[in-house]
């Protein structure tokens, strides 16, 4: 049986002595690297609006971003790159999802600005529906991710288009 030789140091099972393979994405987990940030809107009415901010560094590292929607009722789920803000709304924690490293997120997280231009439609989908005399929710997301430009605001936003709603916005980014 041939041998495996590398300049990384690789991970073998000791037991089955085969060679264990993870995916990039958690490699940088392993790294702490790996951010993720979560905002909650309750009480959308239809045509009502969540939006959450989100600035990548003006700097040589790269944002590669992944975004997820969830709402109780119909929703347009929309990403905008570029959007003018007055202002920037209120800080979202982020979390390095190693919790035990003390690295920060570079990247800045804020819920509800204030826009004056939305900015580029780069992303754009629906879910949830009616039937009858309910209302269903739905849920759209991607693990296709982007690489944010530098120093650029993104706007991640739910339009309700039920008559209530509430719903999550839910962004994982690695910092490369």
């Amino acid at each position: 049986m041939g041998r495996i030789k590398s300049i990384y140091n690789l991970l073998m099972d000791t037991v089955e002595d085969t060679l264990v393979h993870i995916d990039y994405i958690h490699h940088e987990i392993h790294e702490g690297k790996f951010h993720t940030a979560i905002v909650k809107f309750e009480s959308l009415g239809d045509a009502g609006i969540g939006d959450l901010y989100f600035k990548a560094p003006d700097t040589t590292v790269r944002c590669h971003v992944f975004g997820y929607f969830a709402t109780e009722g119909l929703a347009e789920f929309a990403v905008r790159r570029s959007a003018t803000i007055t202002a920037s709304g209120s800080q979202i924690t982020s979390y390095n999802n190693d919790h035990n490293s003390a690295l920060s997120a570079t990247a800045i997280v804020r819920s509800s600005p204030t826009i004056t231009a939305s900015g580029t439609l780069v992303g754009l989908t629906q879910a949830g529906g009616g039937k009858g005399s309910g209302v269903y929710g739905g849920s759209a997301g991607s693990r296709i991710e982007f690489i944010a430009k530098q120093g650029t605001i993104y706007i991640f936003r739910i339009t309700s288009r039920a008559a209530t709603n509430d719903g999550t916005i839910t962004l994982e980014w690695y910092e490369a």
